[in-house]
């Protein structure tokens, strides 16, 4: 929620809203000695950071790639994958029924959106 209302609010989603739960909970899949969460943040990361870096920041920014990975890292990369396709389709039905091309939307939302919604609906084993 912290990311959705800041993304939307501010235009930025800050590194403390993504990056210590993406630290904490590396630190705990370590010592759990689970490797999925790094395989899927990886997995995630690599296509929303090339995106990022061709955008300039104007299609996606970093804040939107911290909050993909630290969602793939906690959903495993099926549940990843499969989420943020759907947020990705409806942040651009949504962008195409509001007509406003020129303007940026926030991401943040969608992304929270689809994260919170693979958590409440499991369709893949975490």
């Amino acid at each position: 929620m912290a990311c959705w209302y800041s993304d939307v609010r501010c235009g930025i989603v800050p590194d403390y809203f993504t990056l210590v739960p993406l630290g904490i909970w590396f630190a705990f899949s370590l010592l759990d000695h689970n490797y999925k969460p790094f395989v899927g943040a990886a997995l995630v990361f690599v296509p929303f950071a090339i995106f990022a870096l061709l955008s300039r920041g104007r299609g996606m920014g970093w804040g939107d790639v911290k909050l993909a990975t630290l969602g793939a890292a906690v959903l495993g990369p099926p549940a990843a994958m499969l989420a943020f396709a759907g947020a990705c389709l409806i942040a651009v039905f949504v962008a195409a029924v509001r007509k406003r091309r020129t303007e940026p939307i926030a991401f943040a939302p969608y992304l929270a959106g689809a994260i919170a919604v693979a958590i409440a609906f499991p369709l893949f084993p975490i």
